[in-house]
């Protein structure tokens, strides 16, 4: 479970960069790399998906299980990887920077999705142990 919760952290450390370069983009060039506003991607993922990760660290696996799959389907795919997905399909890059924006958003919320299903699964079966995620075996 400890490397499942090292690399949430790793998923928010490249989705939250991503909206940092976007913000720093858009103020510098008035285009930022998506269509969505960096400052609601920024408070969004810090919220959504770290506030998971935080109750994952904290041993509560009953809770990180429930909230890891929220996370994975709801915010990851619906939310994350799907409105790319439909942009490039449409052939509508007219809300990104480029195609390879396009295809960096998509990919940290498709690796997002598998990294919080994963979570999901792994704080499921270990949601009578009382074990800080340190002690738990991978």
């Amino acid at each position: 479970m400890k490397t499942l919760l090292v690399l949430q952290v790793v998923y928010l450390a490249f989705a939250l960069g991503y909206n940092v370069v976007s913000y720093v983009l858009l103020h510098s060039t008035g285009t930022g790399l998506a269509q969505t506003s960096p400052v609601f991607g920024f408070v969004a993922v810090s919220l959504i998906p770290g506030l998971c990760t935080v109750i994952g660290w904290t041993g509560r696996m009953q809770i990180h299980a429930i909230y890891a799959l929220f996370v994975g389907v709801v915010f990851c795919i619906v939310g994350g990887t799907l409105p790319h997905v439909r942009a490039f399909i449409a052939g509508d890059l007219s809300n990104y920077l480029s195609v390879t924006s396009l295809f960096a958003a998509a990919s940290i919320n498709f690796t997002g999705a598998i990294i919080y299903l994963m979570s999901a699964q792994a704080a499921w079966k270990m949601r009578h142990q009382i074990n800080s995620p340190a002690e738990t075996p991978r």
